[in-house]
């Protein structure tokens, strides 16, 4: 069974922003969107280590004696 992940409503916005000035493009990455990512990626990274913690403790509680 494979958890679901739901993407929060920032994720639809750009992490590039683009100007054009004088025929050429400049690239600049939008720190606001950068934020907002790190926020969220804290968050999946903390749900996933309470997940992990209790698999651990499942697979303690139930592995066969004199292993």
């Amino acid at each position: 069974m494979h958890a679901k992940v739901t993407l929060p409503a920032w994720a639809d916005q750009p992490f590039l922003a683009s100007d054009a000035a004088l025929r050429s493009v400049i690239d600049r990455i939008a720190p606001d969107a950068l934020d907002a990512l790190h926020l969220w990626l804290g968050e999946q990274r903390t749900l996933a280590e309470r997940q992990a913690d209790r698999l651990g403790i499942h697979l303690i509680r139930t592995a066969p004696k004199g292993i």
